[in-house]
């Protein structure tokens, strides 16, 4: 059977990837263009890599913006880019000021289940925000470039 010959139509996916949709034996696959301008000019994905971009813009392919990374590495290039959000920014119902409040009060003594009442969010939330595990931008040690 012979293949009919398709031109290349980028088609721009969430976060603005492009993608190519490649056909063989009238099977048609999409595929990212930034992965198969690293696998054709640097080699094979390595395992536990992602590929990232330099400059952060999703639809740059070439290959002085590409590189195989980390994906930590590619999470602390979101930050450098300002594309993730952080409390306020992303949308959350407390603000910065109420935050640190609930970390003094807690100090203080007062009890998450009474905390979670006062500020309007669960319990959960407070322990999430008393360990650091929500909120950890505010925490003094901090580090935007290796935010895990």
């Amino acid at each position: 059977m012979t293949e009919t010959w398709r031109p290349l139509k980028p088609i721009r996916k969430h976060w603005g990837h492009l993608t190519v949709n490649l056909h063989r034996d009238g099977i048609k696959r999409p595929y990212y263009i930034h992965r198969l301008v690293l696998e054709a000019f640097v080699g094979p994905q390595p395992p536990g890599m992602l590929c990232c971009h330099w400059d952060g813009n999703p639809a740059n392919n070439n290959i002085d913006n590409l590189r195989w990374d980390t994906p930590k590495a590619n999470g602390a290039d979101t930050i450098r880019h300002g594309r993730r959000k952080f409390g306020e920014q992303a949308g959350s119902k407390l603000k910065e000021a109420e935050v640190l409040e609930v970390r003094r009060l807690f100090a203080e003594g007062v009890s998450m289940t009474k905390l979670g009442a006062s500020f309007g969010v669960s319990q959960p939330m407070i322990s999430y925000i008393v360990k650091g595990l929500a909120w950890r931008h505010l925490l003094p040690d901090f580090d935007p470039m290796n935010p895990i």
